[in-house]
């Protein structure tokens, strides 16, 4: 991924109608969990 060899994050969030990207940085359920996985960085 080109972004993320530029020091970007990637975070997935589930959606049943797409497939999860092979290497996310984290997968959140519910939008209300990005600020803690973003404070954790």
């Amino acid at each position: 991924m080109g972004a993320k060899r530029m020091g970007m994050k990637s975070i997935w969030k589930r959606d049943l109608g797409w497939q999860a990207p092979e290497h996310p940085d984290a997968i959140i359920d519910d939008l209300s969990e990005l600020p803690g996985i973003v404070a954790s960085w």
